[in-house]
């Protein structure tokens, strides 16, 4: 079958690459000797406005995908004893046992976390949940089926996430700034980020406070009372919190004795405004109320700190497996309108979660793509001894970049139509990817070698550039198919994830056969234009200052030639 591509472009004259087909029919693939750089920004810019016109997304990001193992977390209100937390922790096991694909669960209760902190406390408790081989690819199922469990934990916040990160919410902002300014700020953010369709599990640092007797005392009233401050502190604590007073020897050791108020009492201000306190002079007893006022407030069971200053972070997870990228993005751009952060108010993406880590790689990576892209020419420099022959080679890399984002595009698209189609999940920019990108500059560099090189033996043979690259395109035509087609064979295992583990990395394979693919039809128009370009604008300098040699040549000659006719006429005169 012939394949043709012909006709002229604002009246110029289209040059032509030809493709011979197995019997022996050519096609020809056309392109013009006058291109400039606005034709050859246009394919790239066409791919795009292409995907965007038919509405297929801009590739979504995240770190890495998550698979296999899902962590719950349960909040009760502060203060819940932990019995009650234990009941609701045995009906959440039980429900998740029932569930299909699920080898075990494994439960703490007393202790949570956030991902970053632990959480002690009687009304925390975390639950893993474990799944079979066979059923690794479902672990956003049991994410999702843990938001409908909420009644058998009436009251409770329940949160579940992968356990990639250590379990950590992917999507996590730190604010600092004035106390009130911060704290309406914190609440402002959480609730922009709950708007968001692919958010789940919103919530603040601030969301499990719970009540807290504040304790201030009197100083200028203590000292008239000859009471100590310090001894004030004590009694309150010691009250509440209980001290060690004793050990007691029993068979399986020394056991603390702790000395505190009965548990009634314990929550009673009135019973610890009444506790008494020993003045300085060994005899007199002063009650709390006396020294001391109390109020109560709200404070969450756990303080953050950063660079010494107070915190409140704000997290969230992705809802139904959704790349963070869906929501970071809105977040950032909310962030940079103004008006939105109030004065004195910081707000940055927490470095440890998975939005924080993604930033870094994306600059990491980009910088390990940059040094590649360099190296590889610096190497082609040294081979062919010129840098203009590597450049037109190095060409050929930025059509593969398009093939990468415009497959993930394409993929995310059908994903949102066959959410259920097992090859359409986990195909984002992660960090697997954007390594499939730095893996693509190696790869497709060898189309632009395998033209350019017998380009420049026909061109040493004698023959024109503009016969010599179409010849060149017509013989090498064939192996850059063969080795194309070789390569996205081999990454198709990779790209299909079939194997354990391997969702993790599939995105780069996916990666990897998009640029080969676009590579493979892009670099048999764009490297021959850009090769007539450039080395047609070296003939034409070269030319020229072979003209002007022969010209200051033939001057001499004719100076020469005058003043040896001078030289005569005066030797006869």
């Amino acid at each position: 079958i012939d394949l043709v591509v012909s006709g002229s472009l604002d009246g110029g004259e289209v040059g032509a690459a030809r493709v011979r087909s197995p019997d022996g029919h050519e096609g020809v693939l056309k392109w013009r000797p006058d291109f400039d750089l606005e034709q050859m920004r246009a394919g790239p810019l066409a791919a795009v406005e292409a995907l965007r016109a038919h509405g297929y997304p801009a590739p979504a990001t995240e770190l890495v995908v998550q698979v296999e193992n899902a962590v719950v977390t349960v909040q009760e209100p502060a203060g819940t004893p932990i019995g009650v937390t234990s009941a609701a922790v045995t009906r959440l096991t039980q429900a998740f046992e029932k569930m299909k694909g699920v080898r075990a669960v494994s439960a703490t209760v007393g202790r949570g976390s956030n991902g970053f902190s632990d959480v002690i406390g009687g009304h925390m408790a975390e639950l893993r949940v474990h799944l079979f081989d066979n059923q690794r690819h479902e672990e956003h199922k049991i994410v999702a089926a843990a938001e409908k469990l909420g009644y058998l934990a009436p009251g409770a916040r329940i949160s579940a996430t992968g356990a990639q990160n250590a379990g950590a919410p992917p999507i996590t902002y730190t604010v600092t700034g004035p106390a009130t300014e911060r704290d309406a700020f914190a609440e402002k953010l959480a609730a922009f980020i709950a708007k968001n369709p692919s958010a789940q599990d919103v919530q603040t640092s601030n969301s499990g406070a719970g009540p807290r007797l504040e304790i201030r005392i009197d100083r200028g009233m203590a000292a008239q009372l000859g009471v100590a401050p310090q001894d004030v502190a004590t009694t309150a604590r010691a009250a509440v919190g209980g001290v060690i007073a004793t050990k007691v020897r029993m068979p399986e050791g020394l056991i603390d004795t702790i000395l505190r108020l009965p548990l009634p009492q314990r929550s009673d201000m009135a019973a610890i405004e009444n506790l008494s306190v020993r003045a300085a002079d060994g005899v007199t007893l002063v009650p709390l109320s006396r020294v001391a006022t109390f109020a109560w407030t709200t404070e969450p069971p756990l303080v953050e700190r950063q660079d010494r200053h107070r915190i409140v972070r704000v997290y969230a997870n992705a809802a139904n497996g959704a790349p963070i990228g869906l929501v970071t993005g809105k977040v950032d751009e909310a962030l940079k309108k103004p008006g939105f952060v109030p004065a004195g108010v910081t707000v940055a993406t927490s470095s440890d979660s998975d939005a924080g880590l993604f930033g870094d790689a994306v600059t990491k990576l980009g910088l390990a793509l940059l040094t590649s892209f360099l190296l590889i020419y610096m190497l082609l420099v040294v081979l062919y001894r010129t840098y203009l022959a590597p450049l037109v080679i190095m060409f050929s890399v930025p059509v593969a970049i398009v093939g990468a984002f415009g497959i993930l595009a394409i993929i995310n698209g059908l994903h949102a139509v066959f959410p259920n189609v097992r090859f359409f999940q986990g195909q984002s920019l992660n960090l697997f990817s954007m390594l499939g990108l730095v893996m693509l500059v190696g790869l497709v560099a060898k189309n632009g070698i395998l033209l350019v090189d017998y380009a420049n033996t026909l061109r040493d043979r004698g023959m024109v550039l503009a016969d010599a690259i179409r010849e060149s395109a017509t013989i090498r035509f064939r192996p850059i198919v063969m080795t194309t087609v070789s390569m996205i064979a081999g990454m198709m295992p990779l790209a299909l994830g079939l194997t354990e583990g391997a969702e993790f990395r599939k995105s780069m394979g996916t990666v990897i056969i998009g640029g080969l693919t676009s590579s493979l039809f892009l670099t048999l128009f764009l490297v021959p234009v850009v090769y007539i370009w450039i080395m047609g604008w070296v003939e034409r300098g070269a030319k020229k200052r072979l003209e002007r040699r022969l010209r200051l040549a033939h001057d001499e000659e004719e100076e020469e030639l005058r003043a040896a006719q001078g030289s005569g006429e005066l030797a006869r005169t």
